[in-house]
């Protein structure tokens, strides 16, 4: 993408290779007349490329272009009258935190920048950061309402679609407690974690935990947290061996790509099942 800025007009350039565009978004009314100095602010979001001029909050051009996944940033002067002799100061490239206008999501959304945890494919800790369409204040299934999946800090949280889908999908949450045997349901110990949540030490969730992306569910086992839960030893404690190995084969019904073994972070407190291979998008509002 190369932004030229004229004397007499400011527009766009798609190049590839050695080749270029006809000029895009043509604006004749706001080019470097008479030499004097303008100050450009460039956003990037997506493939939206907004340009800012002198401190406005009004775009001056937006090009929408797929063209390019990724790249870097240069500055170009063309070397020659008329057009040529331009100098730069002042330059800089940063992320910026987009504001969802809310103030609970725009924390989140710091969490998943301050602990590194890539949300996204991206180049830096904002770039791989939720978005603001991600969060929910609704979701819920048939068995479970909103306040039963939302287990962090926070009003909002992250849920994807393939843990609320009708059990009728074959997969889910709702699935798994239909392989169960229905209702009533058992408590969930957790489900949606903000980061701050996850890597507390009271919870030391994993680097990676599938709670922070809103597809995995913690569900108790009932028989095993009277054990003790995840400090009772399977062989004092049958009944609970016997209600772990009866959600594995009812979360492996409802299709769950992950089932935590016996030996993992849940023992016999509850059992762990995640969808994080199952397609769908994030459930808003």
């Amino acid at each position: 993408m190369l932004l030229v800025t004229r004397s007499d007009a400011i527009y766009w350039h798609i190049v590839q290779g050695n080749s270029f565009s006809a000029p895009l978004k043509f604006n004749d009314a706001q080019g470097n007349r008479g030499g004097a100095n303008l100050h450009l602010r460039v956003k990037v979001e997506g493939n939206t490329y907004t340009v800012f001029l002198n401190g406005s909050t009004t775009p001056l051009t937006t090009l929408t272009t797929s063209a390019f996944a990724s790249g870097t940033v240069g500055l170009y002067d063309n070397g020659g009258l008329p057009y040529g002799r331009q100098t730069f100061d002042n330059f800089q490239v940063s992320d910026e935190i987009l504001s969802c206008d809310d103030i609970v999501n725009d924390a989140i959304i710091q969490e998943y920048v301050t602990f590194n945890v890539v949300f996204y494919p991206g180049t830096t800790p904002l770039s791989s950061a939720p978005h603001c369409l991600d969060f929910t204040e609704q979701a819920a299934s048939v068995f479970y309402q909103f306040d039963a999946l939302n287990t962090g800090d926070y009003s909002w949280a992250i849920i994807r679609a393939p843990l609320v889908v009708p059990s009728s999908a074959g997969y889910g949450l709702d699935a798994w407690i239909t392989q169960s045997g229905g209702a009533p349901v058992r408590p969930l110990n957790s489900v949606y974690r903000n980061p701050a949540r996850n890597f507390d030490p009271s919870v030391d969730g994993a680097q990676r935990s599938r709670h922070m992306f809103g597809d995995a569910v913690d569900m108790r086992n009932m028989s095993g947290t009277a054990c003790g839960g995840s400090r009772a030893l399977p062989s004092l404690c049958p009944q609970g061996v016997q209600e772990y190995n009866s959600l594995f084969r009812a979360a492996t019904r409802a299709r769950a790509d992950y089932k935590e073994p016996l030996n993992g972070p849940c023992k016999l407190g509850c059992f762990h099942a995640d969808w994080r291979l199952h397609p769908g998008l994030f459930i808003n509002p």
